[in-house]
Formats: C-alpha cells, sequence, structure tokens
C-alpha cells in the first residue's frame, strides 16, 4: 500500500499550538498499531503519514492525541525549529521572551 496522510487544521485542531517532534513522538508512543513515518506542516495544514492506512479506532486514537496536544517549550530552540518556522511561515517570526519562537500571524 502507499503512505497515507491524515490532515488536521493547524488554526483549529491545534488551539494551543504545535510542535512536529513532540507529536510525532506521542503518536509513535501511544497505542496505534503503525507508526508514523513523518508528520509535516505546509502553512495551515499538518499531515499525519502513515506507511499504510489505519483502521477506525487508531484514527480514533490519532484525533484524541491532536485534541490533546499541548506543546512543552522547554526544550531549546535548535536550528531545525528555526528552519521550520522560515519555512513555513513568511520567514518573518519573533522570539516571544518565555521560550516561544512563534511565526508572525500566529501570537
Amino acid at each position: 500500500m502507499a503512505e497515507t496522510a491524515y490532515d488536521y487544521s493547524v488554526t483549529a485542531d491545534f488551539p494551543y499550538g504545535v510542535k512536529l517532534g513532540m507529536l510525532q513522538e506521542q503518536i509513535t508512543d501511544s497505542d496505534i498499531a503503525l507508526d508514523p513515518v513523518k508528520v509535516t506542516r505546509i502553512g495551515g495544514t499538518l499531515q499525519v503519514w502513515f506507511p499504510d492506512p489505519i483502521d477506525a479506532g487508531d484514527q480514533a486514537t490519532l484525533d484524541e492525541i491532536v485534541a490533546d496536544h499541548r506543546p512543552s517549550y522547554d526544550d531549546p530552540v535548535t536550528v531545525g525549529d528555526l528552519r521550520r518556522l522560515v519555512l513555513e511561515g513568511d520567514g518573518t517570526f519573533v522570539y516571544t521572551g518565555n521560550g516561544d519562537l512563534v511565526v508572525l500571524g500566529e501570537l
């Protein structure tokens, strides 16, 4: 089978923000039968990619993980984080003073 993406709205489904690596780790650590291949974000759409389609029960679990996702910003910012911010936004981001780097327009 082919890789399958499950789409979510960054603004509607992640009201507290999203950290892609953290989300992927939460999904991998869950009871979902397959581990995600990758988690990507393009504009306002976040996609969770699996090697094959997941069943309805696993999709419900994935929806719960997304709904419960609360990013932790205790980790230091990495060069990869900065690259993702630049690539996902318009290249303009702001440091909020509490450890958060936010793409302008997402404040």
